[in-house]
């Protein structure tokens, strides 16, 4: 049983405060007089959206640690996984460009299906500039990548717009 607790602590799913609670009450349970048929150890599981949102901020936080390259790498790899704006053709008609202001002031712009034009203008996703294998380059990712993308490197973030607006 040790095992088990051991692997659900270090994956995070449970603290060691619930662990050593859960254990003092089954020594409780085991020096009272009542004797029990079924004795099972009670782990709270954490929801889905708390598990994600620190899987987060602990990729967050290592992503912060590592070194410019290793930076660089990763974020490359989020949009290659994550990148909502697929180099794909020919286009479809309801393709349209969507002008953005770069670093240097100067406009540039993407072309995108109108559902991913949607998503960039209702602030489901974003525009950002990354460093790819063939040098600096645009796409559009889901916001929460955005977002986590604005937190190490916030000039890199060319359109993110407010959920509310």
């Amino acid at each position: 049983m040790f095992n088990l607790k051991a692997q659900l602590l270090k994956a995070g799913l449970v603290t060691e405060e619930r662990v050593k609670e859960v254990e003092d009450r089954q020594k409780n349970h085991r020096q009272s007089a009542r004797p029990r048929a079924e004795k099972s150890v009670e782990l709270v599981v954490e929801s889905d959206e708390d598990f994600e949102a620190r899987q987060r901020a602990k990729q967050l936080a290592e992503l912060k640690a590592m070194g410019r390259n290793e930076q660089y790498g990763l974020i490359r790899r989020w949009v290659n996984r994550n990148r909502l704006d697929k180099q794909v053709s020919p286009l479809s008609e309801n393709s349209e460009r969507y002008f953005f202001q770069k670093e240097d002031n100067t406009i540039s712009w993407l072309t995108l299906e109108a559902d991913v034009c949607g998503a960039v203008n209702a602030g489901k996703a974003g525009i950002i500039a990354y460093m790819s294998d063939h040098g600096a380059a645009h796409c559009v990712v889901p916001r929460d990548i955005a977002e986590d993308v604005r937190e190490v490197f916030p000039q890199w973030v060319r359109v993110l717009k407010d959920l509310d607006a």
